[in-house]
């Protein structure tokens, strides 16, 4: 399983071999010289991590729109499989803490793109009138990546698996306010 080996040998005969791998596994090294012969056997163990990203691009959207759109979203789980998690927002203020979640996903596995968030969403999630119902001002917003849960909309968070992304609103229609 070794990506790539290189082997020198010194003026005294002292061999030196350098193994490259990407990946777990095991790789048999054979070395011979005119004097000797050997095998190794060399097991590679990485400590594997689960990894989670998100991008929520700057968007212009309608006054009164109740939703945004993140663009891309994964997670995969340290044994390389897909993970299951949900996109929460969040409203970003001014001194760039977060509020309380103001809408999410429905439930997304793996890598997922053009992600609709509900900002109208009346689940259990959003109490005391969290959720955002509609965007009637610029606003800058956070997606999050969050565990999906059983229990509830949704779970922990995933890290540092965040975007904040700069939501411009625009009148309902191009004529509104024009001279009729």
């Amino acid at each position: 399983n070794a990506d790539s080996e290189s082997a020198t040998t010194n003026a005294n005969g002292v061999a030196s071999i350098n193994v490259t791998a990407e990946q777990n596994g095991t790789s048999t090294i054979d070395a011979s010289s005119n004097l000797r012969t050997g095998s190794a056997t060399l097991t590679i163990e990485g400590q594997a991590t689960e990894s989670a990203s998100v991008t929520f691009n700057d968007q212009s959207v309608q006054n009164g729109t109740e939703e945004v759109t993140v663009a891309s979203a994964n997670y995969t789980l340290a044994d390389g499989s897909e993970g299951d998690y949900v996109v929460v927002m969040h409203v970003v203020n001014d001194d760039g803490s977060i509020s309380s979640p103001v809408g999410a996903s429905s439930d997304q596995t793996g890598s997922a793109s053009d992600i609709t968030v509900d900002l109208n969403d009346t689940s259990a999630a959003f109490e005391d009138g969290d959720a955002l119902d509609t965007l009637t001002e610029n606003t800058t917003l956070r997606a999050m990546l969050h565990e999906t849960s059983s229990d509830s909309a949704f779970g922990p968070s995933l890290g540092l698996a965040t975007d904040d992304a700069d939501i411009t609103v625009t009148p309902e229609s191009p004529l509104e306010g024009a001279p009729g």
